[in-house]
């Protein structure tokens, strides 16, 4: 009766699992990397933000305040510090100022708005990497069952009958140990 080669499939067994556990652990490592990097560039490109809004939320508020105490000095209303330096803006100097104020308050935005961004996309890429190392466990798990039970049920059924069939051969050549030394 003509037998299928299972040895073959045994060790096919065994090699796709350690393929795939290889696989498993390259990938793993190289997203692990990726991550890190783009971690890097959002943590970089935040603090940029972070400074890029401090800068221009002080220079709004420096603004505004000479708009309010040019404003208050052409009305009498502000009395001027003696320590300051007082400098009279024209209407149109501070309808510049103004201007430019309001073009802060937009920078600002923009900067908050990427900001967010960054922040998303950090928290995205997080998720993406919980789930795909979600997937990778399983096929590691899979590829070590497949491995184990590759290299087990070649060596049961297929390594012990060819050791048993070398032992027995090896026994009928050559002659019992006690009879050696009779001739």
């Amino acid at each position: 009766m003509n037998y299928l080669p299972t040895d073959n499939l045994y060790k096919f067994l065994a090699i796709a699992g350690l393929i795939i556990v290889g696989f498993s652990m390259y990938y793993t490592e190289t997203l692990l990397r990726t991550l890190e990097r783009d971690n890097i560039d959002i943590a970089t490109d935040l603090a940029v933000g972070k400074a890029e809004m401090e800068f221009w939320q002080s220079r709004k508020e420096k603004l505004e305040n000479i708009t309010k105490n040019s404003i208050a000095q052409q009305q009498s209303r502000h009395k001027p510090d003696s320590n300051k330096l007082k400098l009279p803006y024209s209407a149109q100097e501070l309808k510049n100022i103004e201007d430019e104020t309001e073009q802060l308050k937009r920078d600002l935005k923009i900067t908050d708005a990427k900001i967010l961004g960054k922040l998303q996309k950090t928290k995205q890429l997080t998720s993406q990497f919980k789930e795909t190392f979600f997937f990778v466990k399983i096929l590691i798990v899979i590829g070590l069952i497949l491995t184990t039970l590759g290299f087990l049920l070649w060596y049961l059924k297929v390594q012990m009958l060819l050791d048993r069939k070398l032992k027995n051969a090896v026994f009928k050549e050559s002659p019992p140990s006690d009879t050696i030394g009779k001739n």
